[in-house]
């Protein structure tokens, strides 16, 4: 009873914010559900027509390329929706300015030299990888120089506030690389290998680069271009990096699963695998579109020192994502039976995996979006310690549940290390910032 009343009271409390907050995040979700939905139609054509094993390599190395491209973007996309925001606050245009410059020449170099090494160990392994194998390599390298830019440019868009808009491009890749692969599919019924199949995806990314280059520079404020630049490398690199640790492990812990089971028991593994993870991270639909508007706003709120404020806007948007996300778990557990029949008979073996996925979603979800309270309030070296713990476990556990229970096994790592991630940042978020996390906002009784 007492979590109703806070309930009606905290969420009834700032008509404004909560108005906000619907907009910001039901354009993100309908863009996040369009993406999808042509994701999703994308890789039930890519299935069919390149068969598990074609689909197997481009998946593998896909999950390869997005794991890299994090590191390319040295925390930099992350530190962006922080920086920008609080830039943005006090009007500072020549660190605004100096920041957007540095972002884009940083990652571009780091960028390069990782895919410089995926060329040099393509070249080195030439004799062990199939042909097929080494074009998808070589393919996968340019496509990570491609998604790094582009995926700095949304961290600022994000930073600016302007949420949906941030997803457009990426919108834009998808729905050009789903075109291309329908046309091949569809009208030329041809055969699509793992290699085309990724310069498809280059093309797609390049056009959807200098879409997002346009975008952004239609929303920087038209300041910006008048002082003389200023940069501050030295704390810019500092807490990227830090917040790449983060990052980096927290998308590890997404990917080792897919990785471990590549090494473990091979692509065509991977490749189910692969398919299983995507449909369960729909049920992250709406925590994404809620999280993704209220990361900026919590650097505000903390850089204000209200934390009444920030209380609020942590317990309303965990409420929030929980009710949609129960909807969404609901839904997927009834269609993810007929939604694997879509992908091939050989795709239905993944149900338990994807029902074990969701319930660790539905868990973590209790404990609200911890890991942004931490990265956007100055504390992204607890996140990045409570990451590397979480990280280490899912390794381990994935090495151990894989050889004997397939799939299934990588499911059960990955939740319980997801877990042990959420709990001990939970933790942290009571102690350090003195608020409580998550839905526990409603059962406290402490006052804001």
């Amino acid at each position: 009873m007492y979590g109703s009343n806070r309930f009606h009271k905290i969420v009834g409390k700032n008509k404004e914010f909560n108005a906000y907050l619907y907009r910001a995040a039901s354009s993100s979700f309908v863009l996040k559900i369009a993406i999808t939905g042509v994701g999703f139609i994308s890789s039930i054509v890519l299935a069919r027509t390149m068969g598990a094993v074609s689909f197997g390599i481009y998946s593998y190395v896909l999950t390869w390329v997005m794991i890299l491209v994090l590191f390319a973007k040295v925390g930099l996309q992350n530190y962006s929706v922080r920086f920008v925001s609080q830039v943005m606050t006090i009007k500072k245009w020549s660190d605004l300015k100096g920041f957007v410059l540095f972002s884009f020449a940083c990652s571009l170099m780091s960028s390069l030299l990782i895919a410089l090494a995926i060329l040099l160990f393509a070249w080195f392994k030439s004799n062990a990888l199939t042909p097929e194998q080494l074009q998808t390599v070589i393919w996968g390298a340019l496509l990570l120089i491609v998604m790094t830019w582009l995926d700095v440019g949304m961290g600022i868009l994000r930073g600016l506030k302007h949420v949906g808009l941030m997803q457009v491009p990426w919108l834009s890749r998808i729905l050009l690389f789903t075109a291309y692969v329908a046309v091949v599919y569809l009208i030329w019924n041809r055969h699509l290998s793992a290699d085309k199949a990724m310069l498809i995806h280059v093309m797609a990314a390049m056009i959807a680069l200098i879409f997002s280059k346009f975008i952004l520079y239609k929303k920087l404020p038209l300041d910006i271009w008048k002082p003389k630049a200023s940069y501050q490398v030295g704390n810019w690199t500092k807490v990227s990096l830090t917040m790449l640790l983060t990052s980096a492990v927290f998308l590890l812990n997404r990917r080792t699963d897919t990785v471990m089971i590549g090494l473990l028991s091979g692509t065509y593994d991977a490749g189910i695998y692969f398919v299983a993870t995507r449909i369960a991270e729909i049920s992250l639909f709406g925590t994404f579109a809620i999280d993704s508007v209220i990361a900026p706003l919590i650097s505000e709120s903390y850089e204000k020192k209200s934390r009444a404020e920030l209380q609020e806007l942590v317990t309303t948007a965990a409420v929030y994502g929980l009710l949609v996300l129960i909807v969404l778990i609901l839904v997927i557990s009834i269609c993810s039976p007929f939604i694997l029949k879509i992908y091939g008979e050989e795709f239905v073996v993944a149900k338990r995996a994807i029902q074990i996925l969701l319930f660790g979603q539905a868990v973590n979800a209790l404990a609200g979006p911890v890991g942004f309270l931490m990265t956007m309030t100055g504390n992204q070296k607890v996140a990045a310690k409570a990451a590397s713990m979480s990280a280490l476990a899912n390794i381990c556990l994935n090495y151990l549940l894989i050889p004997r229970y397939g799939i299934e096994g990588a499911a059960i790592a990955t939740t319980i290390s997801a877990i042990i991630w959420n709990v001990i940042l939970f933790i942290k978020v009571k102690s350090i910032l003195n608020i409580s996390p998550g839905v526990f906002g409603l059962i406290s009784k402490e006052k804001p």
